[in-house]
């Protein structure tokens, strides 16, 4: 899985604040902030890699499409 280091960095913070509050007591107002702060912090990493899995894939076939221009490959033409 694709992380960036500013993600990779805030995940380690999160995975911290998590166990040090939530070995306190888990009601507790910083344990609560703790498991929102890592929430948040997921949350921000799931969408990190989505937004780079696509930005890739769309890299890809534009450069694809190009070569495939260029190059004059036949282009399918279906008919369904």
């Amino acid at each position: 899985m694709l992380h960036s280091a500013m993600t990779s960095s805030q995940a380690r913070i999160a995975e911290t604040l998590e166990t040090f509050y939530g070995a306190a007591d888990r009601s507790s107002e910083g344990a609560m902030a703790g498991h929102a702060y890592k929430r948040s912090v997921d949350d921000l990493d799931s969408s990190f890699v989505r937004e780079l899995v696509w930005m890739s894939t769309a890299f890809v076939f534009y450069w694809l499409s190009i070569a495939i221009v260029l190059t004059g490959w036949p282009i399918p033409d279906y008919h369904f």
